[in-house]
């Protein structure tokens, strides 16, 4: 049973963007697609968006560290399960290159899914490669694993496979990453950097987002203030380990075993809930419900 969270913070909670009127039992009806803008008012803490189209899908975003077992359930019910077709991206980690993917395959294969499949491009170019495309053109799921954001940033930032996941939200599916897997949502994202983050793009699934992951385990609150003082108009999101994020159109869901934090550049006087570094922190069970907003500009 899930909380719903108050709204008393309506400039921090814009992880789904434009979310109303949700019943958790009803079809998602995904994020923000690539292209979105967000322009933050900090006189009035609105948030204005720009949604150039109306993905029905939903996006899951994961700390890393261990998935909880209900987590990767969500994922199996909302990929259409017996019927669906999962599509591995295990690019992230470097052993992905040897070509053994097994490793992946065993981790999801006890779900019983209809078909499960591998992408996975060597470099930008083999991001092309029409046999890879066509492989996500079937998918109603799609997990990217952790390892190091960079390389799926390299490999895949304007190709046609980061088309083709946007269709894969497009027409109802879900995309699923775990730590690097989550931090490529944003469309300016975290590459690395312990303290002084450094930046790359991402594959824009929430444009107005920066995303942080292992995020109380490895300390990374200041690192995420910097990245967004550094970014005033984007939504700083810290995961972590254990947790997960269900975006879609209509709401956010945490869930997992530990908390979800969100950073405002210009927060309110009446962000209660803030933690004293200004977070907000969202414990699993919360679910966070906005409105669309009057106010639309790019």
């Amino acid at each position: 049973m899930f909380r719903r969270f108050p709204l008393r913070t309506l400039s921090l909670v814009v992880v789904s963007a434009a979310l109303q009127n949700f019943a958790y039992s009803q079809t998602p009806i995904g994020p923000l697609v690539a292209n979105a803008s967000v322009d933050l008012k900090s006189n009035n803490s609105a948030l204005s968006i720009k949604q150039l189209s109306k993905p029905t899908g939903t996006l899951l975003l994961c700390g890393g560290g261990t998935i909880p077992l209900s987590i990767r359930e969500e994922f199996f019910r909302l990929g259409k399960g017996t019927e669906g077709t999962l599509v591995l991206i295990p690019t992230a980690s470097p052993r992905s290159d040897s070509g053994d993917y097994s490793m992946w395959i065993d981790y999801w294969s006890s779900f019983g899914w209809k078909r499960v499949e591998v992408v996975h491009a060597a470099d930008h170019n083999g991001a092309f490669d029409p046999s890879k495309v066509e492989a996500l053109r079937s998918a109603t799921a799609v997990w990217l694993s952790g390892g190091e954001q960079k390389r799926l940033s390299d490999r895949y930032v304007d190709t046609p496979i980061e088309k083709e996941l946007h269709a894969v939200l497009a027409r109802g599916g879900i995309v699923g990453g775990t730590s690097a897997g989550a931090a490529i949502a944003s469309s300016t994202m975290i590459a690395d950097g312990i303290v002084e983050p450094q930046f790359a793009s991402g594959l824009h699934f929430l444009p107005g987002t920066i995303i942080d992951q292992h995020f109380s385990q490895r300390k990374r609150h200041g690192r995420l203030i910097k990245a967004i003082a550094a970014h005033p108009n984007r939504i700083g999101i810290g995961i972590d380990e254990s947790t997960g994020l269900f975006v879609d159109k209509n709401e956010s869901r945490v869930v997992g075993d530990g908390g979800v934090f969100l950073l405002h550049a210009a927060p309110s006087e009446n962000d209660s809930g803030a933690t004293s570094d200004g977070y907000l922190r969202l414990q699993a069970g919360e679910v966070l419900e906005t409105r669309i907003l009057e106010s639309i500009s790019r």
